[in-house]
């Protein structure tokens, strides 16, 4: 039984790890490159000593900006935060970029091109050495 016990954990820890790296693998496409919306915002992955996500939202406000037509929450979510351990879930065949304490929706729709689901934006990669 002791046995049984040891080839079952030894099983699990190796299924546990493999089940990182490739979810590891997956979020190095998505690493040192800065993703631009069309009108201001910013995602940034670095996976080096501490892995981290930098995120700014759309900017909310302009020269001509009433305030009391921002919506609640929007300028916090224009500042540049960092959240630590980004990684990629899968959702019912979508696949999102999260973090730790990361309360945002953030649907990668290719390798070039994320999209904020909850106010519809998307930020994109342009590769300038192409």
């Amino acid at each position: 039984m002791k046995k049984f016990l040891k080839i079952l954990f030894a099983f699990c820890l190796l299924f546990a790890l493999i089940s990182c790296s490739k979810s590891n693998k997956e979020l190095e496409k998505f690493a040192g490159k800065e993703f631009n919306g069309a009108s201001g915002g910013s995602i940034l992955i670095i996976l080096e000593k501490e892995n981290s996500l930098f995120f700014s939202g759309k900017p909310v406000i302009s020269p001509n900006t009433n305030l009391d037509n921002v919506k609640k929450g929007a300028y916090e979510k224009s500042k540049l935060q960092t959240y630590k351990n980004p990684k990629i879930e899968s959702k019912d065949g979508k696949k999102y970029l999260t973090a730790d304490n990361f309360p945002y929706k953030l649907e990668i729709i290719a390798e070039n091109k994320i999209k904020d689901v909850d106010d519809d934006y998307e930020y994109t990669y342009v590769d300038l050495t192409k």
